[in-house]
């Protein structure tokens, strides 16, 4: 009779802001919503500083072990205990912000890391890293086709949680939500405009730490809303929006401004609402889009997001998608070493 062998569950490690008022911590949340299904989790994270209500997963295992030193103005690492929960894992996975991190601990807790034959796996969240970080990575993971390019690195996708309702209300609210980078200043100016087709257009904004919104409380706001805007600033770092990601998954039409923190869902879904994403570049535009947005048929918007939804799927941008391709990089990590 053939002997069965048992395999043991995979064991990662995940660095990352958690609890926090943070669209990295928002992004670390969703991936471990779908990786923790699969793998054992240990979650070495900050002591939150505005702190928000997180999920609790049943694979995940979760030490508060690091500050961050731009929030606290505190250089603190609790480097024993991270080293001692890091003991049985199989890689360790970094969600790098350089603000989220102090190079005075961090680079020395990778090589000790290392030296205990981990593999570590790190996302760049910006193009911000620091000289002589990529000898502590194995594999470096970017949302930003170029940043991964630059790194050696492999591409992965800003994941969109795509939702399944489809109801559309009958009011003429605009919606916005995140850290305040939106430039409010436009809808409203916009809208003296969009007032005279549309006089009962409302724009609702709901941003900060004090109104830091669960992504369950987020989708009831976007969904209580007819449009969705996210009016950013043009950014020189390589970045990517995870609020944009959120709102994709979202059946509504959403505006955005033609910069670099929503270029891959503009090449991805177009500029011009093709797949309910539209792009604009000033009051102007704003005006004239939220007039045709405002305008649109509920059946119209709907078959605006199945069209997304599909290209998404296409391009293995969903959530589960995302997750299962960094399983599969985490198991080619394993097999190889």
């Amino acid at each position: 009779m053939m002997e069965v062998v048992a395999v043991s569950k995979l064991h990662i490690g995940v660095m990352s802001s958690y609890n926090e008022c943070c669209g990295i911590s928002a992004y670390t949340e969703r991936l471990l919503s779908h990786l923790s299904k699969d793998v054992d989790i240990t979650l070495l994270r900050n002591t939150p500083y505005n702190k928000v209500p997180a999920t609790n997963y049943a694979n995940v295992k979760d030490l508060e072990c690091f500050k961050v030193t731009i929030w606290t103005n505190e250089i603190y690492f609790d480097e024993a205990a991270a080293l001692a929960a890091v003991q049985e894992i199989d890689v360790l996975h970094v969600q790098f912000e350089s603000a989220l991190y102090h190079a005075s601990w961090l680079i020395p807790f990778l090589t000790k890391v290392r030296a205990l034959g981990i593999k570590v796996v790190c996302t760049a969240h910006s193009s911000c890293i620091w000289p002589g970080l990529a000898s502590y990575i194995d594999v470096w993971l970017s949302h930003s086709e170029s940043l991964a390019a630059s790194l050696n690195g492999l591409h992965i996708h800003m994941p969109i949680p795509l939702t399944t309702r489809r109801d559309v209300p009958e009011t003429k609210d605009i919606v916005s939500f995140g850290l305040g980078r939106n430039d409010d200043g436009m809808v409203y100016e916009a809208l003296d405009t969009v007032r005279a087709t549309h006089p009962d257009a409302l724009f609702r904004p709901n941003y900060g730490s004090n109104k830091w919104l669960t992504d369950a409380e987020l989708l009831d706001y976007l969904y209580s809303g007819s449009t969705i805007t996210l009016l950013y600033p043009p950014i020189g770092a390589e970045v990517r929006s995870s609020s944009a990601a959120l709102a994709l998954g979202v059946c509504r039409p959403l505006i955005v401004t033609d910069t670099g923190w929503f270029k891959t869902a503009l090449d991805t879904f177009g500029r011009r609402g093709e797949q309910g994403l539209y792009a604009v570049n000033s009051i102007a535009e704003l005006a004239e889009t939220l007039n045709t947005v405002l305008s649109l048929p509920p059946e119209e918007i709907n078959d605006q997001f199945s069209r997304r939804s599909a290209i998404a799927h296409e391009k293995g941008m969903t959530l589960d998608q995302v997750a299962q391709g960094h399983l599969g990089i985490y198991k080619g990590l394993t097999c190889s070493s």
